[in-house]
């Protein structure tokens, strides 16, 4: 999101995402199935992976510098199908103190009192 804010402009304007997210353990995603994207030609890739773990390919391109495929910097990881998870082993992940306020004050008790924690994540990138 914060590389979306910064090059907005050379992405074509557009934003792909919201202020507001979920954040795990590597390990804790890893023993339910997540793995790291593989980066890759999609056409390359699918004859490195089996066809059951194309859904971890992520298209990557460099050769026309002027429509490059390149989303390295998301250093994404999935999960096949739906991700069923226990609350209290997530992070609230919010944009800044604002969403932070906001947060807390609509939760609910529930809520805060399950999640291991929360990380605003302005005052992780100043």
């Amino acid at each position: 999101m914060y590389h979306e804010q910064l090059n907005r402009a050379e992405l074509g304007g557009k934003s792909r995402y919201h202020a507001v997210g979920l954040s795990f353990r590597k390990d804790y995603v890893f023993n339910h199935g997540g793995r790291p994207v593989f980066y890759e030609k999609a056409e390359i890739a699918k004859q490195m992976l089996p066809k059951d773990e194309w859904w971890r390919i992520v298209n990557f391109n460099l050769e026309n510098q002027d429509k490059i495929i390149d989303w390295t910097h998301e250093r994404e990881w999935r999960i096949k199908g739906d991700f069923t998870f226990d609350i209290t082993e997530a992070y609230a992940l919010l944009i800044n103190h604002d969403y932070y306020r906001y947060f807390i004050e609509y939760a609910g008790e529930e809520i805060l009192s399950s999640i291991k924690g929360i990380i605003v994540l302005q005052s992780v990138l100043e």
